[in-house]
């Protein structure tokens, strides 16, 4: 719902505030990202000055929501959260979408005005990518996946996988104490 899209955002602003070293302008950044709602309905449309931003569509408009003032990424995750919501009321394919699709429209069309090289990645694809990376699970191993099949290519010592002596590498015997 609203609180946990407020979170996302929340999550989302706070980390790209800290993560360049340039100052993330806020207001820039949640604009540019209402902008990726267009990907997922190109009749989507807004005005902003400089106090509120009203949606428009068809020849009425929806309700005004105030801009927030400052650079606070929460006041800004709500402030996108709040413009989300009253979208999903007028535009038929944004209340169809799934959550996913909005936060992936939405951070995509603003990573691409930071920089060319962030991509946004849903809460599953990260998962499996820091899986690929890091192995799986917590029990201290780093696994080779290929055509060939699964092997251990790393266990971490001190680790539950070290204890129950599971060793490196596909063909190794092991040994029970």
């Amino acid at each position: 719902g609203l609180d946990r899209a407020r979170d996302v955002f929340g999550v989302g602003y706070d980390g790209l505030s800290d993560y360049y070293i340039d100052r993330v302008d806020m207001r820039k950044l949640a604009l540019h990202g209402l902008n990726g709602l267009k990907t997922l309905d190109p009749a989507f449309a807004y005005t902003a000055d400089d106090r509120q931003i009203r949606l428009t569509y068809g020849k009425a408009d929806a309700r005004a929501i105030a801009l927030p003032t400052g650079e606070d990424p929460n006041r800004w995750a709500r402030f996108t959260s709040d413009v989300v919501a009253e979208s999903r009321l007028h535009f038929a394919p944004l209340k169809d979408a799934s959550s996913e699709a909005i936060y992936k429209a939405v951070f995509e069309a603003e990573l691409a005005d930071l920089d060319a090289f962030s991509r946004y990645s849903s809460a599953d694809t990260a998962r499996q990518s820091r899986a690929s990376r890091e192995g799986f699970g917590g029990i201290g191993v780093t696994l080779k996946i290929d055509e060939t099949g699964v092997a251990v290519s790393s266990v971490m010592p001190e680790t539950p996988a070290s204890r129950a002596g599971v060793r490196d590498g596909r063909s190794e015997e092991h040994t029970s104490e």
